[in-house]
Formats: structure tokens, C-alpha cells, sequence
């Protein structure tokens, strides 16, 4: 499997899992209508793979990566994109050092540039995904 590998799979729509070379998945993307959606979604990440982690205190800028708790006490890395909505997350961690590391991955792979086999959407169409 290749670092960055989007995977498309359909289950209330259609979703992108972002993974390392090893297989693990990094980001999930809320599901989308069309697949043009999902893959405009994956791009938009892919394009901003080097965006900031959110720090309290800071500026609230978009796009981020941001760590949430979940409501089980877990900690989850979200990708925030340019309209200020989550639009992908990450799997539940057990603590906020293991969730940030998904962030330092996804940027070291460098998924800029690198782009699903038959994906000819536009990066700047990102579908607006749920809040949370």
C-alpha cells in the first residue's frame, strides 16, 4: 500500500481514509453525496497536509488540525478545513500526545501533490462537513 493512499468506499456515502505506508489509517472524511465530493474532501487535505495543530491561546485559523475529546474520554485528531467546519477525524487515541502525532504523520508523508488515480476534481471544491 503507498503512503497517502486514498481509499473510497461506500457506506452512508462516500468517505476517504488517509493511511500511512504501514496501512494505518490516519483521517477518515465525513461522508459525501458524490464522489466528487469525497475526492474534492481528500484533496483539500492532501493540499493542506502541513496545516497548523491548533494551540489554546492562538488565533483560530483555517485550515487546521485540531485535538478533541470525545465523549468517552478518548482524544481524536480533526481536520478543520477553510469554511471552519470538521471534515475529517482521526481514530480515537487514549491520550492528546497520541492524537497529535496523527498530524506530524500526515504532514511528513507530504500528501501534497499526490492525488488518487482517477481524481480530477479541483482541490478548492471541499465539501462543508458536520461540525464536531
Amino acid at each position: 500500500m503507498n503512503p497517502g493512499t486514498t481509499v473510497i468506499k461506500t457506506a452512508d456515502g462516500y468517505v476517504f481514509e488517509l493511511r500511512s505506508a504501514s496501512g494505518e489509517v490516519l483521517l477518515t472524511g465525513n461522508p459525501q453525496a458524490s464522489r466528487a465530493r469525497c475526492l474534492a474532501s481528500a484533496a483539500s487535505v492532501r493540499l493542506n497536509c502541513r496545516a497548523p495543530l491548533e494551540k489554546d491561546g492562538e488565533p483560530r485559523r483555517c485550515p487546521r488540525f485540531a485535538v478533541r475529546t470525545t465523549g468517552y474520554g478518548f482524544f481524536r485528531l480533526v481536520y478543520i478545513g477553510g469554511g471552519g467546519r470538521v471534515t475529517a477525524r482521526g481514530p480515537e487515541c487514549r491520550s492528546y500526545a497520541a492524537a497529535a502525532s496523527g498530524a506530524r504523520k500526515i504532514a511528513a508523508l507530504g500528501f501534497a501533490g499526490d492525488t488518487a488515480p482517477d481524481d480530477a476534481c479541483a482541490p478548492g471544491g471541499a465539501e462543508k462537513g458536520s461540525a464536531g
